[in-house]
């Protein structure tokens, strides 16, 4: 939270930005840093030791394709992980943002704990009435947040 605060002040202070969490292309981590995108779309970095540098635009534009806006450029969802047709989707109005397999709408978490208890994919799909792949999915994301080799 102090720097979530830090980089808030910092963008309204010094760059003139109010609400920067909440716009479309405007605000971006890195790591655990926070970086923002200017009026003369540069990119700076606005929290941490090395606040005020300048970013690389073609590194930071990477990731805004996972981002979904809508019509007035507010932020709505993430798209966390994908594999193979599927994604995992996070977004503040379902399950207060949760990871959700977005094909089934089941949590990330429940489908991997499910293929622990049962032992299988296909075993926790059954329970479910889902796809093999959904769980497998899920446990592929649990592996990527712990950077493990998927199962």
């Amino acid at each position: 939270l102090p720097k979530i605060r830090e980089a808030v002040n910092k963008a309204s202070e010094d760059y003139n930005e109010k609400y920067p969490f909440a716009r479309k292309h405007k605000t971006f981590l890195f790591g655990n840093e926070v970086i923002i995108k200017l009026r003369n779309d540069e990119y700076m970095q606005i929290s941490g030791k090395h606040h005020d540098k300048r970013m690389i635009t073609e590194v930071v534009e990477l990731y805004m394709h996972d981002l979904t806006f809508d019509s007035s450029g507010l932020a709505t969802s993430y798209e966390a992980f994908a594999w193979k047709e599927l994604s995992i989707i996070m977004d503040p109005a379902r399950r207060l943002g949760e990871p959700l397999i977005k094909s089934c709408n089941y949590s990330a978490m429940a489908l991997w704990e499910a293929a622990l208890s049962e032992g299988s994919f296909e075993a926790a799909a059954a329970a479910y009435g889902i796809q093999s792949e959904e769980v497998e999915m899920a446990c592929r994301y649990h592996d990527h947040l712990l950077g493990k080799s998927a199962a």
